[in-house]
């Protein structure tokens, strides 16, 4: 683990001052801009990579699913045992007893799948920064890491240095609204090709809306843990007049922003996760997961998770980088232009989020980060929540 990570009272100490500051705060329709953390919703579906029954579900998280992390985060001492994060879950979210998977490591940041040999596709909010240079650099300070989930109830898969990419470039970027359409995606170019060791996922082609009640499966690192396979969501709203994202009731946690989002029959990409309701909530002096018996449009700390249809990004990669696997028009947006993206010349209306919405990544690690730092973000979520209108 990290080598020099905040003493489990400091911790506790800076995650309580953040819970009371947001105390004060009322609850408010999520901003389709920016990000905000998901929630459970009935029962927690989420399970350890080793421990999900389905075969294919499980290689598919260890071979196409990757962890973003600050590169302070990564400890590459050992090439054949490389260390990635060090502070608990039940650390930085100051958990109650019996919350589920207190003693897992909880740094990374963002969630990405793998789409070509180099190109990993994930959130635009992941990426911070007033411009394409300054978002490019942001990246450039993360390490995107394979490998990162359990391999049993007490062991974390050995990660080596083949493991973990650079990032290379931003060859597709959105986080706003661009027209009528809500858009919030990033495809990174690695700093070297991921295959063969590593393996592209099937991206749905061409665009077309999902469908109401069709089960889904979100595999990402969720609070910034190893990765978790939750194979009980369901399509609530397609969005079919759009096709910027469609919502649905999946178990999925800050971290999972960019999360791979998948047909769970044919274990096609659909979507990345980018926003949804309030993660932990307070209980007496520590914090417990928000749960919700179902999706509720009416509740904001209930609402449901948006996830982006791939495709906007895929026609903007198209539209300039390109990519011979997936820039042969089947995977193209198809019937709409390709939206216009900061990293081709246009700025969308976009709203940066704090880096306690979503899983925005500082170019620091969370151990640089002190008390100032959270009485800041505490603020910065409370005046957002304030006015935050509904997608």
């Amino acid at each position: 683990m990290r080598d020099a990570s905040p003493t489990r009272s400091l911790h506790a100490s800076l995650t309580l001052t953040l819970a009371l500051g947001l105390a004060g705060c009322a609850d408010a329709p999520a901003d389709a801009r920016s990000a905000s953390q998901p929630v459970v919703y009935g029962t927690d579906d989420r399970q350890d990579v080793y421990a999900h029954p389905d075969a294919n579900l499980r290689q598919l998280a260890m071979r196409s699913i990757v962890a973003q992390f600050s590169a302070d985060a990564i400890d590459l001492t050992d090439p054949m045992n490389v260390r990635a994060g060090g502070t608990t879950l039940a650390m930085s979210q100051n958990l109650c007893a019996g919350e589920r998977f207190a003693d897992d490591p909880s740094d990374a940041s963002c969630s990405g799948t793998l789409i070509d040999d180099d190109l990993v596709i994930t959130a635009g909010h992941c990426f911070t920064g007033a411009d394409a240079a300054a978002r490019t650099a942001n990246c450039r300070a993360q390490r995107f890491v394979f490998g990162y989930y359990r391999d049993a109830a007490t062991a974390l898969h050995t990660i080596t240095a083949a493991d973990v990419f650079e990032c290379a470039d931003l060859v597709a970027w959105s986080n706003g609204m661009v027209g009528e359409r809500n858009l919030d995606y990033a495809i990174v170019r690695l700093s070297r090709p991921a295959t063969p060791r590593f393996t592209p996922v099937p991206v749905r082609a061409p665009v077309a809306p999902v469908t109401v009640g069709t089960s889904i499966t979100v595999i990402g690192f969720g609070s910034g843990i190893p990765a978790k396979i939750d194979s009980g969501g369901r399509v609530l709203d397609p969005r079919a007049d759009t096709l910027d994202y469609f919502s649905a009731d999946t178990d999925t946690f800050q971290g999972n922003s960019g999360s791979g989002v998948f047909d769970t029959a044919s274990r096609e990409l659909v979507g990345m996760l980018v926003r949804g309701a309030t993660d932990y909530v307070m209980r007496g002096g520590c914090m417990v997961a928000n749960v919700c018996a179902a999706a509720d449009p009416s509740n904001a700390a209930c609402a449901g998770e948006s996830i982006n249809y791939p495709q906007p990004a895929i026609a903007a990669l198209c539209a300039g980088a390109g990519s011979a696997r997936l820039c042969n028009g089947a995977a193209a947006d198809a019937g709409t232009a390709p939206p216009p993206t900061a990293d081709a010349g246009t700025t969308p209306t976009t709203t940066e989020p704090s880096s306690g919405g979503g899983c925005s990544a500082a170019t620091t690690s969370p151990r640089a980060r002190g008390a100032l730092w959270v009485t800041l973000l505490a603020a910065a979520v409370c005046a957002r929540r304030r006015r935050r209108a509904s997608a």
